[in-house]
């Protein structure tokens, strides 16, 4: 993999976590309670699941890019 793209996943990667964690500390934050202005108790839990599985379904769909271009950069030097 050459140096430019592998910076970028780990920039990419990297950027998905920072996100990922300061979007859970926003929907679980206690000063967004009262006055209807958080997210209500139910929505924290669907908030939560679909932030995680966003961030597992990017990282498993770079991997398997990674991989098919890898597969297919060692079968066409064959």
């Amino acid at each position: 993999m050459p140096k430019l793209q592998k910076a970028m996943l780990i920039i990419f990667l990297s950027c998905m976590v920072i996100t990922a964690v300061l979007m859970l500390t926003f929907v679980w934050s206690p000063g967004l309670e009262g006055e209807g202005q958080g997210p209500a108790p139910i929505m924290r839990f669907v908030l939560t699941f679909f932030i995680i599985g966003l961030a597992s379904f990017l990282t498993w769909f770079t991997a398997m890019i990674i991989e098919i271009r890898d597969r297919s950069e060692s079968n066409g030097s064959n």
